[in-house]
């Protein structure tokens, strides 16, 4: 609470009492005769030599108006005195400034007293100089009604620079001002982007790590999309990406004291998906001289789960010398039209429509498919049956024997092609044991 000290020449003796009068400048109206809004002080008179009171419990940040005059009984009261308006000065605080590398943020406490009736304080300022503290940049402005818990900042800033920062307040027309102290700052120094590596590349993932990891969070860029945000460290490995394709690698730093900063780019290319696989085969081979269904078996060993589903399509061909094939000596699974066979093809014409079903005997559709995420895959029994005709001799998981004049073993060449996605490769053998002879398997 404010506190107004007034002094003057007292009244002496031709007075028989003083009386002191006060109010805010801008509630009071008139003199303490005619007007209103006045109060005595101490409610009555002083004796006629005192020459001096102390006004206690006004509010701050308010202009008061102060009239004394001398009271005669036989003569009336004496002339009015107007004493010079008083101000009790509160002042804003500025708290927790924080610059950034363009900027400042600072809260700014105001006195509840700001806003008091009578109150002369029209605006609050808050003023950004240069480091001569001579120089105004800017100014934020504050108005009534005031929030006692305000805050500002200020942007444009050079970074590693020093400045300051005023409080003041006064009327609208500036005629009075106070002013209330300043602080110092510098701002930061800009974000650095930071050095990236990429590597340990695999068939569908890749490594990225950045140094250095500190002064705020990272975001791993591919191809401009962002995979992960708000990293505080590596490395960080990126995953379900497609094998056999070129990535590009940023990362971008999110600088603590404000701003970002984006790394150089970074290729790397993910591998080839190897499908490897082992195909174990089984026949009965005591049908010596005669025809019998054959089965096939497929497992599946993956080095990390499978990226993607995976499409297989088979096919396969006829040994030579098979004399009652004529000229049947290629089969291929159903969806072999999307695949040239490779060169080395023992005589592999793609079939005639009437020869697919030649008899009543088709040439059932060859296609394993296997699901995404699985490090192990096992196709079953009779994955692939294809029923025997002794005037067909179709089935390529026959063995002859010695008896069968044709002399045809089955199949000699199987040829194995991933369809889908771009990037797999076969890499496939025959397990050990297989009772199969003669057969060669073509990774294509």
């Amino acid at each position: 609470m404010a506190t107004i000290n007034l002094t003057w020449q007292p009244c002496g003796s031709s007075s028989d009492g003083q009386y002191i009068y006060y109010g805010k400048t801008n509630v009071v109206t008139g003199t303490p005769i005619s007007g209103t809004g006045w109060t005595l002080f101490t409610g009555a008179a002083l004796v006629n030599t005192q020459g001096s009171v102390s006004i206690t419990g006004l509010d701050d940040n308010v202009d008061y108006t102060t009239y004394g005059y001398c009271h005669c009984a036989d003569a009336g009261n004496g002339p009015l005195v107007n004493f010079t308006p008083l101000i009790k000065y509160e002042c804003p605080t500025l708290s927790n400034i924080s610059p950034t590398y363009n900027g400042v943020s600072y809260n700014l406490t105001i006195p509840n007293s700001a806003s008091n009736s009578g109150t002369w304080i029209e605006k609050i300022l808050v003023n950004l100089y240069d480091s001569t503290d001579q120089n105004l940049l800017q100014t934020n402005t504050y108005l009534p009604p005031y929030n006692p818990n305000s805050s500002g900042s200020f942007t444009a800033l050079n970074s590693s620079s020093n400045y300051n920062l005023h409080v003041a307040y006064s009327n609208n027309a500036n005629t009075r001002t106070n002013q209330c102290g300043s602080s110092t700052f510098i701002t930061s120094a800009p974000c650095v982007a930071p050095t990236v590596t990429v590597n340990n590349a695999t068939s569908n993932t890749f490594d990225v790590n950045w140094s250095p990891a500190t002064g705020g969070t990272f975001d791993i860029l591919v191809n401009n999309n962002v995979v992960a945000s708000g990293l505080t460290t590596g490395p960080y490995t990126v995953t379900n990406l497609t094998p056999a394709t070129i990535y590009q690698v940023n990362v971008r730093k999110n600088c603590t004291t404000g701003g970002t900063a984006i790394s150089g780019t970074q290729s790397i290319s993910t591998t080839n998906a190897n499908v490897d696989g082992v195909i174990s085969m089984n026949s009965d081979t005591n049908a010596v001289g005669t025809f019998s269904n054959g089965t096939l078996y497929l497992l599946f060993n993956f080095p990390q789960p499978t990226a993607f589903p995976i499409t297989l399509y088979f096919g396969y061909t006829h040994e030579n010398g098979c004399s009652s094939c004529t000229g049947q000596k290629c089969s291929w699974s159903n969806g072999y039209d999307i695949f040239t066979p490779p060169s080395g093809a023992q005589n592999c014409p793609t079939f005639p429509s009437g020869e697919i079903n030649s008899g009543g005997h088709p040439h059932y559709p060859f296609v394993v498919n296997i699901p995404q995420g699985v490090t192990t895959f096992n196709s079953g029994t009779n994955i692939h049956t294809i029923d025997p005709s002794p005037n067909l001799p179709n089935n390529p998981w026959q063995n002859y024997g010695a008896g069968n004049t044709g002399g045809a073993r089955g199949f000699t060449d199987l040829y194995v092609k991933v369809a889908n996605p771009n990037g797999y490769s076969a890499n496939f053998s025959i397990a050990n044991g297989s009772n199969i002879s003669g057969v060669t398997i073509h990774n294509v």
